[in-house]
């Protein structure tokens, strides 16, 4: 995948208004408006400095972090890894305003009831309109149909227990730790092969995702109840659907939703 279309050149600039001072003309014996050009102190605009556009106007105290800095690190750390990884056209993606870089790591895989498996993933996000800040955290993604995940739960008590989160210069101790903590991942998707959908869970669901959501899952599968399903099914329907069907923009939050509900 060529990382250039993520790279482009932003720059900030000052923000001027244009505002209207009242006076009196002696030589018309009326007032007039005379419009002048004022800063913008608590404001600046990020420009896209290629083709001069304007991504957005952000408060002062904001940090310009530009993709490629980021983008940089990250390659620079994934090398010192010594581990084979790819990067996910499916799920990453680029605008203007925000930006979503998916990492595959192939040969690390975390078993599920397909013969593939699962591979562990890494999400690098970025925005220039704050939007969301510059997080990073790990899912997977399952070799059979590329749907993508989010580990977010079963990681929190890692990271609770060491730190809030981590930044791209640990990188390998947090690939080293996320790889040990595979048992748990493995073991909760056990766990969810054995439960079944009930109604409670239904309800938790449209609480989570959305009965519109709901909704359009049901009529993709021909199904009028989950019932019939066990949460590790239901979990592969959803986080396809938020895959294939879902714009990019609006996958993390619903895979941290699915995470959430399925409390992995």
């Amino acid at each position: 995948m060529n990382l250039q279309q993520f790279c482009f050149p932003v720059d900030e600039r000052d923000v001027s208004f244009i505002s209207h001072s009242k006076f009196f003309d002696w030589k018309t014996k009326s007032y007039v408006r005379k419009p002048t050009d004022k800063l913008a102190d608590q404001y600046k605009a990020i420009v896209r400095y290629d083709n001069n556009s304007l991504i957005s106007i952000v408060n002062r105290n904001y940090k310009l972090v530009p993709n490629k800095d980021l983008i940089d690190q990250l390659m620079e750390q994934l090398e010192r890894t010594d581990q084979k990884y790819e990067i996910d056209k499916h799920h990453s993606f680029v605008r203007d305003n925000r930006m979503r870089l998916h990492i595959v790591f192939p040969e690390l895989t975390i078993k599920d009831d397909s013969d593939e498996g699962i591979a562990l993933s890494l999400y690098l996000h970025n925005s220039y309109d704050m939007s969301e800040g510059i997080r990073m955290y790990w899912g997977a993604i399952r070799h059979i149909c590329t749907n993508g995940m989010v580990f977010g739960e079963v990681l929190a008590k890692y990271y609770s227990k060491h730190t809030k989160g981590f930044q791209i210069k640990d990188l390998k101790s947090s690939l080293e730790n996320t790889y040990h903590l595979i048992p748990d991942i493995q073991q909760r998707i056990e766990v969810l092969d054995s439960l079944k959908v009930d109604s409670k869970f239904e309800t938790e669901m449209t609480e989570q995702v959305g009965s519109r959501f709901v909704k359009h899952l049901q009529l993709e599968n021909n199904l009028n109840s989950f019932s019939s399903l066990t949460q590790l099914q239901l979990f592969h329907l959803v986080t396809n659907y938020i895959s294939h069907r879902m714009k990019h923009e609006m996958q993390s939050r619903y895979q941290w939703a699915a995470s959430k509900l399925f409390n992995l």
